[in-house]
């Protein structure tokens, strides 16, 4: 069973909280918060398995990026951000890696909508700089159609997660799809599918391949 720890310090969390907190207010996002289970607006059913919102720590990004092999062309793969939110964590994303599209999908349609509007943010008159596309999905319901890079900040339940993953299991094996994943509290699930790359102990951050 992978330890998962749970002791960071003040220190290192005032840190990355600052660094966010600086990113996001240069670019002016909107609805970064944290949103609750109960606020979020889905189906009662839909809120058994799920998990708050809240914005990964940008570092995090980094630092997951840095558990890819060095050679990995990961310009050819797609970024999914799973349960994407407001599509911060995926702007973040886009402004340091040139991945060769980006997709976040999440199952709340006010959220989606914010990530629509933080995109024009983003972009400003350049929207066709990049590749990006945001929808609502389910990801139970959802299924990957290109090469991936999947980005989870443990989004929802092992229920959920496990069917999100047999889902697409044949896909992901078939194109050596990676997932990296930031508060990694499933790993053993996805570690009976796919195999660990690299794991950061201290942050709880794993970059698994299928």
């Amino acid at each position: 069973m992978t330890n998962h720890n749970f002791f960071i310090s003040d220190e290192i969390r005032k840190e990355n909280n600052d660094f966010n907190q600086i990113w996001i207010s240069k670019n002016k996002f909107l609805d970064y918060s944290v949103i609750k289970v109960n606020d979020l607006d889905v189906s009662p059913k839909q809120k058994i398995d799920s998990v708050q919102f809240e914005v990964v720590w940008f570092k995090n990004i980094d630092r997951l990026m840095e558990l890819l092999p060095s050679e990995f062309e990961y310009e050819k793969y797609c970024l999914v951000d799973v349960g994407c939110g407001s599509g911060i964590s995926t702007f973040y994303f886009a402004s340091k890696y040139r991945f060769k599209n980006f997709y976040g999908f999440d199952f709340s349609s006010s959220l989606i909508e914010s990530a629509l509007k933080n995109k024009s943010k983003f972009f400003g008159n350049n929207q066709n700089k990049l590749d990006m596309k945001f929808e609502v999905n389910n990801a139970r319901e959802f299924k990957l159609i290109e090469s991936s890079i999947l980005f989870m900040f443990n989004p929802f339940g092992i229920e959920t997660m496990e069917k999100m993953i047999l889902n697409n299991l044949n896909h992901m094996k078939r194109t050596r799809s990676i997932i990296l994943y930031a508060n990694d509290l499933y790993l053993d699930l996805l570690l009976k599918y796919g195999n660990l790359i690299k794991r950061n102990d201290l942050f709880n951050l794993s970059c698994i391949q299928f």
